[in-house]
């Protein structure tokens, strides 16, 4: 009987094992990382629609550590001005952060916590962007592993790069639902921005 209980012992050890390895590849599997040149869909301020959906190349990825400077126009002095990349990130995470009296739910709710972009980043991912914004997007680590947007030359630069393309898939889905089998792409046709597979 005490071998019993051993070898049953072992059975559940094993199997919490194998779980916690599929976690982790599933974790990996979610932490994707765009592919250099590739196009992508981008939703600008991370919403779905036709009207704010665009074609994405990236252009550039850069390892965090990597040092970047930014040409950024300073309104104040009325001229621009370099600045590290990791330096606007910092500033994007702390102007997105859990408010005492003001929660955005999808993360952490505790005060102070970030609830948009991560506060640390693998990679900066810079996009060209053409029928959204003459100047490169960067994009930062979102808390939930995607990539968004930082405001770096303009306060309109924010948006969702969909590198696992399921926002493109729940527009496409709901656009064709309300309106008929391939209403989304040939809308996006139209518009210049649908992107061949």
């Amino acid at each position: 009987m005490k071998y019993l209980v051993i070898s049953n012992f072992f059975i559940i050890f094993a199997s919490v094992i194998k779980k916690q390895r599929l976690e982790i590849f599933i974790k990996i599997k979610v932490m994707q990382i765009p592919v250099l040149g590739k196009e992508y869909y981008f939703f600008d301020d991370g919403k779905i629609s036709l009207s704010r959906c665009y074609k994405a190349k990236v252009t550039g990825i850069y390892p965090y550590k990597e040092k970047i400077n930014v040409k950024v126009f300073d309104y104040d002095l009325d001229e621009y001005k370099e600045i590290p990349i990791q330096e606007i990130h910092k500033k994007e995470v702390d102007s997105h952060r859990q408010g005492e009296h003001f929660k955005v739910l999808g993360g952490d709710l505790t005060t102070g916590a970030p609830w948009l972009y991560a506060e640390k980043t693998d990679y900066f991912i810079k996009c060209e962007i053409k029928g959204y914004d003459k100047d490169d997007i960067w994009f930062a680590r979102t808390i939930q592993d995607g990539w968004f947007s930082m405001d770096v030359t303009n306060s309109w630069q924010s948006g969702e790069l969909d590198v696992d393309g399921k926002k493109y898939e729940e527009a496409k889905h709901y656009y064709d639902l309300d309106n008929y089998d391939g209403f989304f792409d040939s809308e996006l046709m139209i518009k210049g921005e649908f992107i061949e597979i």
